[in-house]
């Protein structure tokens, strides 16, 4: 599933790291933006803010305060780092790999609602 970012907004992101976490105590996850379009990386912390995170992993992605990106299609890597503050990435464990596109405003999705009549013969 994408997940949807959406600028100059407050984005949650739910993963499910707990898989391939190592590290008991500090969860440092330095979050890898990868433009598809121009190959452009973009890196930052994020703090696990899940109130279950043995079944899932809660973050709160500000687009503009965290980081600024740009519109379009990314790749997201997700890599447990072993102390925070180094976005060396080779240093950390690899945790996720999913798919992200950040977007201006939400787009609707328009539904056609079909009235369905049904006759009845004797």
């Amino acid at each position: 599933m994408m997940t949807i970012i959406q600028k100059v907004q407050s984005n949650q992101i739910c993963l499910t790291l707990q898989e391939k976490t190592t590290i008991d105590i500090p969860k440092n996850y330095l979050f890898r933006f990868i433009s598809e379009q121009n190959k452009v990386e973009y890196k930052c912390y994020l703090t696990d803010i899940s109130i279950s995170p043995s079944r899932f992993n809660l973050f709160n992605f500000i687009e503009s305060t965290n980081l600024t990106l740009k519109l379009g299609d990314y790749i997201l890597k997700v890599y447990q780092m072993p102390n925070g503050g180094s976005v060396d990435y080779t240093l950390g464990n690899l945790c996720e790999i999913t798919k992200c596109k950040v977007i201006t405003t939400p787009t609707s999705t328009s539904a056609y609602n079909a009235i369905i009549t049904s006759q009845i013969y004797d």
